[in-house]
């Protein structure tokens, strides 16, 4: 199968049918067959396929690599589906951790040699389509950029070398550690497990102001549609506001350089300035209405003190020129 590499999900996403899956396909439609008898080749012809040993061949190697996935116990993983890992007996567990095995690059490294297919697909959704369209893959290669190759091979490690029931990812202790292996593990196909990072991440973020070297990792690691990357740009807007940020003008300097989070962080000052500017609006209109409906009383007042011929009782200055208003406009 050739290297795969591009962004995080490409290494499952990008892909299309492997080597042998393309063989197969384009032999069934252009291969030139030759004739049985008379010496003549045969061609393809519309939707019929005429089959020469080589392509039988391939196609048995398709199907065999496909039914090396498929297991007995595990008829979710050849119907696109994970497992719920909480709930799996001890035949299925010795069935993910049998049959084909995968080698694991990340930015050229190996990351690990040997993952069994059937564990991959248990836990990643990714891994799963993946192996179902491409049964007969060797090898999986992720970018540089789309996770660390030591992360990646600490969650494969854990991942085969331990029980898949209740499989969780490592543990991290550093908040780096932490970002490094919720990226690893959004590449590897393993969002659901990434969860508790997720939140945990954006508990730390805050509650607290990262220094400059947590932020790099974070703009490195994390897309701008992020949860935790759009919770950092957030509170960071927040604490800009406020004046929360010791040496602001060292931040902004920091911001010229780093485009993806001043962007961010401008198109949240947009957003609340939008939002400021349409309360001022509305304090506007509520004020110039309840100055109407003042006017309206007053003159209400006036009215009532004018007796039934049109004379004036008795007003004070302010009720005069109501009067005079009220006068003016007809009434």
């Amino acid at each position: 199968m050739p290297p795969l590499s591009g962004s995080s999900m490409s290494a499952w996403t990008d892909a299309t049918k492997d080597k042998l899956a393309q063989q197969v396909a384009e032999m069934s439609v252009n291969e030139k067959v030759p004739a049985h008898a008379g010496g003549k080749e045969q061609i393809q012809d519309g939707f019929t396929v005429i089959k020469t040993k080589h392509l039988a061949k391939l196609e048995r190697k398709f199907a065999t690599a496909t039914s090396e996935l498929q297991v007995g116990s595990l008829p979710n993983l050849s119907r696109g589906e994970t497992l719920n890992t909480k709930n799996i007996s001890k035949a299925q567990e010795k069935d993910l951790h049998d049959g084909p095995t995968v080698r694991v690059f990340v930015g050229g490294k190996l990351a690990h040699g040997k993952v069994p297919k059937r564990c991959l697909m248990a836990v990643s959704e990714s891994a799963t389509a993946f192996f179902n369209a491409n049964p007969a893959a060797k090898e999986v290669r992720f970018s540089a950029d789309s996770a660390n190759s030591k992360v990646v091979a600490n969650i494969l490690y854990r991942l085969v070398d331990s029980p898949i029931s209740g499989f969780k990812l490592p543990m991290a202790l550093t908040f780096t550690k932490a970002v490094l292996t919720y990226q690893a593990a959004q590449a590897l196909g393993m969002g659901k497990y990434a969860e508790p990072i997720s939140k945990g991440l954006r508990v730390t973020i805050s509650q607290r102001l990262l220094d400059y070297e947590e932020i790099d990792v974070v703009l490195a690691a994390l897309p701008a549609t992020d949860r935790s990357f759009q919770t950092l740009a957030n509170d960071l807007s927040f604490r800009r506001h406020k004046g929360m940020i010791p040496d602001a003008d060292d931040f902004d300097a920091y911001l010229a350089n780093n485009a993806k989070l001043a962007d961010a962080i401008a198109e949240i000052e947009a957003e609340h300035q939008a939002v400021r500017e349409a309360r001022h609006e509305q304090r506007v209109r509520a004020a110039d209405r309840r100055h109407r409906l003042q006017e309206k009383r007053e003159v209400a007042a006036i009215k009532q003190t004018i007796n039934a011929t049109g004379s004036v009782k008795t007003t004070t200055s302010e009720q005069a020129e109501v009067q005079r208003k009220l006068m003016g406009r007809g009434n």
